[in-house]
């Protein structure tokens, strides 16, 4: 727990950053060339993104491979279907798919929200996400250092509880100064917390 909990502060460290140039890049675009359709900022962004994207396979190709395949050859069709006769992991397939459903079907329209509805800048909301992703490091270490003295499966129950309730707190989110700059922080916060929880011990799991 611990290990991939420092793992992934050193690489949500580095996309902190680029969170919030790609904010700023957002904005200033707008307001630099108001004529131009504001998705030719996106295009940009998009266009980097796979650019690093591409630079980040050829490094990996660069790496040295420490797998040693298994002398034992089996058939595609038994290394299917051998996960598929484990009761536990059926059990924790199942609660995969409802929790993604739960999470996804909300999870996208929190942003389309602030700067639709809320009016919001893109540089504010980078903002916010940068809040969550800051406490989604500390979350990775304390977490991490939690499982390691218990297990998985209490770290997932308590932060899946408190993301599937965290939902209900948006309704109380309107375009007043205390819900911009106190409730919808606290929520970022609250959710880059218990999220860091989530993830991190489900893929141990």
């Amino acid at each position: 727990g611990r290990y991939f909990g420092l793992r992934n502060i050193i690489m949500g460290g580095i996309g902190l950053l680029f969170v919030l140039l790609g904010g700023y890049f957002l904005d200033w675009y707008i307001e630099m060339f108001p004529a131009n359709n504001q998705y030719h900022a996106f295009h940009i962004l998009f266009g980097i993104a796979i650019l690093f994207g591409l630079i980040s396979t050829f490094l990996l190709m660069k790496q040295s491979e420490f797998y040693k395949p298994s002398p034992v050859r089996y058939s595609y069709r038994f290394l299917f279907k051998k996960p598929l006769s484990n009761q536990n992991f059926m059990k924790l397939i199942r609660f995969g798919i409802f929790w993604s459903f739960s999470f996804n079907i909300s999870a996208p329209f929190f942003i389309v929200f602030m700067l639709h509805d809320l009016k919001l800048s893109y540089t504010l909301v980078a903002g916010y996400t940068i809040t969550s992703s800051c406490l989604d490091l500390l979350g990775m270490w304390i977490w991490g250092y939690i499982s390691d003295r218990t297990s998985n499966k209490p770290v997932i129950v308590i932060s899946g509880t408190i993301l599937a309730l965290l939902p209900l707190a948006w309704l109380l989110v309107d375009s007043n100064p205390l819900s911009i700059f106190f409730l919808i922080p606290l929520l970022h916060l609250t959710a880059g917390f218990f999220q860091a929880g989530y993830n991190l011990c489900s893929m141990n799991l």
